[in-house]
C-alpha cells in the first residue's frame, strides 16, 4: 500500500454518530477546493454576463461665450456591436459546461482521496486482528508447553515471537490513529471505525465491473470532456476579446442649436457615424492568444492518451494482481485442510506451520488492498467515481448516496 500523503482540509461538520461509510463519502462538499468550486458555480449562476445594447451614453452642453450661456445641446448613442453580445452568450455558456465537468473531476478527486484513506484504515484494520489472532495462539502454546515442561529453547522461541507481534501491533495503533484522524478531520463520529459487520466488495464483483465496464469511450470521458470545455471556454473568450476590438461601430447624435433659427426644423440636427475595420490595434494581442490556442488544442489529445494508457495499466495491474490473489487463496485453502501429526513437544513445526499460514494471509491481505486501491483508481479515470447516483464502490451491496 502506498502511503496516503493528502490531508483532507474540511469544514467540520457538528453531527456525531457512528462511522457510516456512506456518510463519510457524502460529506466530500466540505473539501475546501468543493467549497471554492461551488461558491463560484453559485456566483456563476446569479450573474448576467450579457452585454448591454449600449457602448456609451452622451450628453454635451455647449457655450460660445460665457455671456450669452448654452447654445448648443447634443445627445449621443453608441451601440453595442451585436456580435459582442453574442460573444458573452456564448462565453457564459461554455463555462457554465466547463464548471460543470470541473465540479466532476474535483468530485472524483476528492472521493478518490477518501476511498483511499478508507482502503488504508481496512488493511491496518484487517493486519492488526491477524497479528492479534497470533499473538493469542502463541500465548496459548507458551502456557501448554510450560505445564509440560517444556525445554528452554521452546520457551525463549514463543516469547521472543510473542514481543514481536507486540512491537508490531504498536507500529499498526500508531498508522490507525493517523489514518483515522485523517478521516475524522472530514468527518466526525463518535466510537470508533468497525469492519467486522461490513460487507465489503468481494474479488468476484471487481471482476465483473472489469468486464462491464471494459469499453472505453474518449468523447463519454468526463476528464476528456474536461479539457475539451476548457478549450472551449478560451475560444469563446478570445472571441470576445476580438469582437470587443471593434465594439465602437459607430454613433448616432441628435443636436439643439436654437441660435439656429425660429423653427424645430432650423434648431434641430442629427449626425451618424460608422466607423472603418480598417485599422485593429489589438490585432497582435489576438495572434498570439490565438497561437497559443492552437497549442492548447495539444491538450485534449494528452489527456484522451493519459486516460486510455491509464486505464489500461490499471486494468491489466489489477487482472495480475487477482490471479495472483486466487493462487494464494487456493494455497491457503490446502492448508487449512492440511493434518499435521505434530505434538507439543514438536513446537518448531507448530511454529512453522502457523508462520506458513501467516505468511499466505498476509500475502493474500496485502493483494486484496492492491486490488481494491487500483480498483478504485481504475474507476477514476473511468470516470464512474462522480457519476451521479454517487454509489459506494467499497461496498459489495448497491448502495447510492447523495453529495451533501
Amino acid at each position: 500500500m502506498k502511503s496516503i500523503s493528502l490531508v483532507l482540509l474540511v469544514i467540520s461538520i457538528d453531527v456525531y454518530g457512528q462511522f457510516d461509510v456512506n456518510t463519510y463519502l457524502a460529506q466530500s462538499s466540505n473539501d475546501l477546493e468543493i467549497q471554492l468550486l461551488n461558491a463560484q458555480w453559485d456566483y456563476l449562476n446569479d450573474t448576467d454576463f450579457r452585454s448591454p445594447f449600449l457602448r456609451e451614453v452622451e450628453f454635451r452642453v455647449r457655450a460660445r461665450d460665457f455671456n450669452t450661456g448654452p447654445d448648443d445641446y447634443r445627445f449621443r448613442l453608441s451601440p453595442l456591436n451585436p456580435y459582442e453580445r453574442r460573444a458573452n452568450k456564448q462565453f457564459a455558456s461554455s463555462l457554465d459546461e466547463q464548471m460543470g465537468s470541473q465540479r466532476m473531476v474535483d468530485y472524483s478527486s476528492v472521493l478518490e482521496s477518501r476511498y483511499q484513506l478508507l482502503i488504508k484504515h481496512i488493511y491496518l484494520k484487517q493486519y492488526s486482528n491477524l497479528e492479534g489472532s497470533s499473538k493469542v495462539y502463541y500465548r496459548q502454546l507458551l502456557e501448554a508447553k510450560s505445564k509440560i515442561r517444556g525445554n528452554a529453547k521452546d520457551l525463549i522461541e514463543l516469547d521472543r515471537r510473542i514481543l514481536s507481534v507486540d512491537l508490531k501491533q504498536d507500529d499498526l495503533k500508531a498508522e490507525l490513529d493517523r489514518v483515522e484522524y485523517l478521516i475524522r478531520s472530514g468527518y466526525n463520529f463518535d466510537g470508533d471505525i468497525s469492519w467486522d459487520n461490513y460487507s465489503l466488495v468481494s474479488v468476484e464483483t471487481i471482476q465483473t465491473q472489469l468486464s462491464l465496464l471494459n469499453f472505453y469511450n474518449p468523447e463519454a470521458n468526463i476528464l476528456v470532456q474536461n479539457e475539451k470545455n476548457k478549450i472551449r471556454v478560451a475560444e469563446t473568450d478570445l472571441e470576445i476579446n476580438r469582437q470587443e476590438s471593434f465594439s465602437n461601430i459607430g454613433f448616432v447624435q441628435a443636436e439643439f442649436r436654437p441660435y439656429r433659427g425660429e423653427s424645430f426644423g432650423e434648431t434641430m440636427g442629427m449626425q451618424i457615424g460608422f466607423q472603418l475595420p480598417i485599422v485593429n490595434p489589438d490585432r497582435p494581442d489576438l495572434e498570439r492568444r490565438k497561437l497559443r490556442l492552437i497549442e492548447d488544442q495539444n491538450d485534449v489529445q494528452e489527456m484522451e492518451r493519459k486516460v486510455e494508457i491509464s486505464l489500461f495499466n490499471y486494468k491489466n495491474s489489477l487482472e495480475a494482481t487477482i490471479r495472483k490473489y486466487e493462487r494464494v487463496t487456493i494455497k491457503l485453502g490446502s492448508l487449512q485442510k492440511f493434518a499435521i501429526s505434530a505434538s507439543l513437544s514438536n513446537v518448531a513445526s507448530l511454529l512453522e506451520l502457523r508462520e506458513y499460514r501467516d505468511e499466505l494471509q498476509e500475502m493474500q491481505l496485502d493483494m486484496y488492498s492492491q486490488i481494491l486501491s487500483t480498483y478504485i483508481q481504475w474507476l477514476q479515470y473511468k470516470g464512474k467515481l462522480a457519476e451521479v447516483p454517487y454509489r459506494n464502490y467499497l461496498s459489495n451491496e448497491i448502495g447510492t448516496f447523495e453529495i451533501n
